[in-house]
């Protein structure tokens, strides 16, 4: 799980199949690691449609965006 500036990105390793969709979205915040699961590398900006596209999009909803206030 990644906080910045009022928004959460839960990950579900167990779901993720690595299809890397978060990953091309958002390269800068997300990555699938060695085992092809997902990790959130870098901060998440309030506002940063690509984190939102990248959590609507995943094929196996292993994301979850929360609003934090």
């Amino acid at each position: 799980m990644a906080v910045n500036g009022g928004w959460v990105v839960e990950t579900d390793r167990d779901r993720c199949i690595g299809s890397g969709t978060c990953a091309f979205t958002a390269p800068d915040v997300f990555e699938v690691d060695g085992v092809g699961r997902v990790v959130v590398i870098g901060p998440v900006a309030v506002g940063d449609l690509r984190v939102r596209q990248a959590v609507e999009h995943c094929p196996m909803d292993a994301l979850r965006l929360i609003e934090v206030s």
